[in-house]
């Protein structure tokens, strides 16, 4: 007896390869690429104005800060809804997401390998309304004004 092969036709859309989401489940994917484009389009305001803010205050791009803001498409498995609700679900998914900041760049002491030697470093700061923080630099978590900070930076 010949064994028979089932052949799919290729114009054929089969319904249970894919996951089916509920009206509640759909909701929820959306509101969360949403979400995710309100917060990037924020989060890229805020970075624009920061960066307007050291350059205003006499910072050069590229030699007294670096700015590795960025916008990006990735596929990865996300986590929606919760688990005390009961709705919990797992999916992947295509969306836009950034990553990235701004930092200070100086100079420091190598404390760690060869001591008193100067080495190149970024710094973490932080944006308060026109004034910054890098405690690195200021030794304290003052916000201050930008011009002392890059005074502070060059010394």
């Amino acid at each position: 007896m010949k064994e028979t092969e089932n052949i799919k036709d290729p114009n054929q859309l089969d319904m249970f390869t894919g996951i089916l989401f509920t009206p509640e489940q759909e909701k929820m994917i959306v509101d969360f690429i949403q979400n995710g484009k309100t917060t990037i389009l924020k989060k890229s305001r805020e970075n624009n104005s920061n960066e307007a803010l050291l350059i205003d205050n006499g910072f050069v791009k590229g030699v007294d800060f670096i700015n590795t803001f960025q916008t990006k498409i990735v596929t990865k498995e996300i986590e929606l809804g919760s688990s005390w609700n009961k709705n919990q679900f797992k999916t992947e998914q295509t969306y836009e997401t950034y990553e990235g900041c701004i930092s200070l760049k100086g100079i420091k002491f190598n404390s760690y390998q060869k001591p008193n030697e100067l080495i190149d470093d970024v710094f973490s700061v932080s944006f308060d309304g026109g004034k910054i923080q890098c405690s690195v630099i200021q030794d304290q978590y003052r916000y201050i004004k930008p011009k002392k900070s890059l005074k502070k930076l060059n010394q």
